[in-house]
């Protein structure tokens, strides 16, 4: 009987044994072969990644960082954008991966070898070496030398696919001719300019004019709205690397400020949870970490004071926070310190008695009438100019007819705009475009509007030439392939059917 207990008991045990396996297999593994698990950070060919998998592959973000591979970012993460969501870029990065894998593009372990110490933090920081990298920038994110080689390893990748799409793409004589004429011919023109101000000086606006637009627009014509805030700055000690410092001293520094940096941050992160904690008292929690509290007063965005001007960040903070959450994040400066804004009081904007709109108003009448008499006078310039040069007359002529002041700039180029002139670089984009003897249109400028004259262009002679060119050639095959990259990699981003279960954020320091 005992036997056959211990022989049942065996099987149990076994059964029991084999449901744990499965279930941690389940629970645990970093593949979901459907996708729609609650623990799924992203699909993609249908294979679905856990968020355990998904921060690993974050990490590398980065590192990438660090180590100065800013257009391969860009390229996977996004152009321009100001968020912190990674699940694009490891998205794009497992995609880059596989369609890798598929083009037969597998940089080979010596490859990888020689390509880490030409990564570009070795030409910003000449001095940091491979023990750098492991003690100050992947060690400290957990990051492996495994985990360095296949991101090194995916640069590659990615570099030799816009090499791969660009070869044999090779920009034409004329293309180049073309950017080479544009960018240094010298140009000779003349710009009538038409001042707003000039046409506003003339104006009168009546009060009937403005009672009928105070009529029309009272729902809109409000008071600004005005806000006081308190705020902290947490900042930092700094030392200063000795002069003759040798590479092991520049490395050992690096070291201790980045330590040091590390604790700060920290500090800042307590600091932060302490304020934001509820019912925290702002000052208190400044006052118990030896922080100088700073009230702003009661201002708008057109009333800063002075102490403020150069304080954007608070200025934004304290306009951007909201009455229900009114405590900023910590908002880091360029010297490493922090401020952290705190709203106290907000007035709402208000319907404003026609006394106090009456100024405003009258500012917006103005402007839109001199607008319509400055367009006008343009528009008329520009007529009796055309006019007098298809007649045969010079633009000299034209313009003494047209009654216009004309000023003649001295010659000017794409790269050497005309000096101490207002709005060059849009005179240059417009006399660009121009042929020679031609007017241009109307030209809206910040204080008015323009026509440009073009008298002549000449490209002249340069023992630069040739080098120039040469760069201009090597410019048009970076775009080629970043386009034909960004086409291609497009193409097959919709063939691996992403799907975004959730959103992967930069893991917590």
């Amino acid at each position: 009987m005992l036997s056959q207990i211990r022989h049942i008991q065996k099987g149990v045990l076994i059964v029991v044994c084999v449901i744990i396996i499965i279930a941690f297999a389940f629970l645990y593994s970093d593949y979901d072969s459907t996708g729609g698990n609650a623990n799924t950070a992203f699909v993609v060919y249908g294979k679905g990644y856990r968020q355990k998998e998904a921060r690993a592959l974050s990490n590398s973000f980065d590192v990438a960082i660090k180590l100065g591979m800013y257009d391969f970012l860009r390229s996977l993460f996004g152009e321009g954008r100001q968020d912190d969501d990674r699940t694009d870029y490891i998205l794009n990065l497992v995609i880059l991966r596989e369609e890798a894998k598929r083009l037969g593009v597998q940089p080979s372990a010596e490859e990888v070898k020689k390509a880490i110490p030409n990564l570009p933090i070795f030409k910003i920081q000449s001095w940091a070496g491979e023990d750098y990298i492991r003690n100050n920038i992947t060690g400290p994110l957990g990051f492996t030398d495994a985990d360095l080689y296949q991101l090194v390893k995916d640069y590659l990748s990615w570099q030799q696919i816009h090499e791969l799409l660009a070869s044999g793409i090779e920009a034409t004589p004329q293309e180049i001719d073309q950017i080479y004429t544009r960018n240094y011919q010298r140009i000779d023109a003349s710009v009538i300019a038409f001042s707003r101000a000039d046409q506003e000086k003339a104006l009168k606006v009546s009060d009937k004019e403005i009672e009928t637009y105070y009529e029309e627009h009272k729902e809109d014509l409000l008071s600004q709205e005005k806000r006081s805030g308190s705020y902290v700055h947490i900042m930092n000690s700094a030392d200063k690397l000795q002069e003759g410092a040798t590479k092991e001293q520049q490395a050992e520094f690096a070291a201790e400020q980045n330590k040091r940096a590390l604790e700060f941050n920290k500090k800042v992160a307590a600091v932060y949870e302490e304020m934001a904690a509820d019912k925290a008292d702002f000052k208190k929690v400044a006052k118990k970490h030896q922080l100088k509290v700073v009230s702003t007063g009661l201002i708008s965005l057109t009333d800063v004071p002075k102490e403020l001007e150069d304080k954007n960040d608070v200025l934004r903070a304290v306009f951007g926070v909201k009455k229900e959450q009114p405590l900023s994040s910590p908002i880091q400066q360029q010297d490493g310190s922090y401020y952290i804004v705190h709203l106290d009081e907000l007035n709402a904007p208000e319907p404003q008695p026609l006394a106090d709109a009456k100024e405003a108003i009258v500012k917006v009448l103005k402007t839109r009438k001199s607008g319509e008499q400055l367009q006008a006078a343009a528009a008329k310039a520009q007529a009796t100019i055309n006019e007098a040069l298809t007649a045969g007359k010079s633009f000299a002529e034209a313009a003494k007819k047209a009654e216009v002041k004309t000023v003649k700039l001295k010659a000017f180029s794409s790269k050497e705009p005309p000096k101490e002139t207002e709005n060059a670089r849009l005179i240059v984009e417009t006399a660009t475009g121009l042929k020679i003897k031609e007017l241009s249109g109307i030209v809206n400028t910040p204080t008015g509007a323009m026509l440009v004259y073009v008298d002549k262009k000449v490209i002249y002679k340069s023992a630069e030439e040739q080098q120039r060119k040469g760069m201009i050639k090597g410019q048009l095959s970076y775009m080629d392939s970043r386009t034909l990259y960004q086409a291609w990699f497009l193409q097959k981003r919709e063939a691996a059917k992403p799907q975004r279960s959730s959103r992967v954020a930069p893991p917590q320091s």
